[in-house]
């Protein structure tokens, strides 16, 4: 199969087109709190907490999620993974915004913000193989930062 045969494919396959849109609400979700963040009026030392919280927990979060990966099924993973991110977000929209709920936000974002990449990496390949897996997961990392330019407001 043909890299142009594979794009017709791919458009018009439901689940594809299904990560493409989880991408781009993945970026949507970290820049909104970056924005969030930025009209807080916290010192900056509390969100330079937040970022080295937010990449311990996302390390740790995407090591075990690969591993849980393979036992569990990567589509379904990756629903509780975005499901997850929408509750953690309603939650810290509603509730007061406080430098300790900022951190405890970090956290429990870091847990859930790259464990979607061994989930949509693995489904890539196992609905269209690996011939042309770079060109596929460009294509739904391009709607991820579609989804940061327009979360992205000055503040």
């Amino acid at each position: 199969m043909t890299l142009s045969q594979t794009l017709g494919l791919v458009f018009r396959t439901r689940d594809y087109v299904l990560l493409i849109f989880g991408f781009f609400v993945c970026g949507f979700h970290y820049h909104t709190h970056a924005n969030l963040h930025r009209r807080s009026g916290f010192d900056v030392s509390v969100g330079a907490w937040e970022l080295v919280s937010f990449g311990l927990f996302n390390n740790v979060s995407s090591m075990s999620c690969g591993a849980l990966g393979a036992r569990w099924p990567k589509q379904y993973k990756l629903s509780v993974v975005y499901i997850a991110r929408s509750i953690t977000i309603t939650f810290y929209i509603a509730l007061p915004m406080s430098e300790m709920s900022m951190l405890i936000f970090a956290v429990t974002m870091g847990l859930l913000w790259l464990s979607s990449v061994p989930q949509t990496s693995g489904l890539v390949a196992v609905m269209f193989a690996t011939c042309f897996m770079g060109t596929l997961l460009g294509i739904v990392f391009f709607s991820h930062q579609n989804g940061s330019f327009l979360a992205a407001r000055p503040a």
